[in-house]
């Protein structure tokens, strides 16, 4: 956003529902660490599989001036794509695969992987290697393993270092008191 000197972004969901504030609040909570003055909304559209609902929050975000889209959805999440793709001037991510660079389809800015496949195939790896046990706990942490966090499609020299430096970061447990000051306000422990 920064680079393309755009000021606001949007995310599209279902119905607030935790795990869609958690994500939401997150990506807020890294653009302020960006850019205190970006502006980012929520859209709820009552469903994840809804392409009318969607295609009209996409809208809505489109005309009040927002040039990044992150479409948390299901069925409808490659609609909102096209759409943003068609644009041509929107900034839009995936919700979880981490190959959506790869697409030759759908063209996206950012991948935010959750794949779980990712983890699964990992896990499965570490069993049969011997480097866990049945019952193990295995956690995926950002900027340790390659399988959570983002990918800029096609970065930049200059935005692929700031990336390696937020997760790097991360990993260092720079946010870890913010984190679960998120989690704890929403999830309400």
């Amino acid at each position: 956003m920064q680079d393309a000197g755009q000021t606001k972004a949007a995310f599209i969901g279902n119905n607030n529902f935790d795990f869609e504030q958690e994500a939401f609040r997150a990506f807020e909570m890294g653009l302020h660490a960006v850019d205190p003055n970006f502006e980012w909304t929520y859209v709820a559209t009552g469903s994840f599989n809804d392409v009318a609902a969607a295609t009209e929050a996409f809208n809505n975000v489109y005309a009040e001036g927002a040039r990044a889209v992150y479409p948390y959805l299901g069925g409808a999440h490659e609609a909102i794509v096209g759409l943003a793709n068609e644009k041509g001037d929107v900034i839009v991510m995936s919700a979880g695969s981490s190959k959506a660079c790869d697409r030759d389809d759908l063209d996206y800015d950012i991948a935010v992987r959750f794949d779980a496949g990712d983890y699964v195939g990992t896990i499965l790896e570490e069993l049969l290697a011997g480097e866990l046990q049945p019952g193990d706990v295995r956690t995926f942490r950002v900027g340790v393993d390659p399988q959570p966090g983002a990918v800029i499609c096609e970065p930049t020299p200059e935005q692929q270092t700031a990336m390696d430096d937020v997760f790097a970061s991360i990993a260092a447990g720079d946010f870890t008191d913010q984190f679960f000051a998120l989690k704890k306000e929403i999830y309400k422990f």
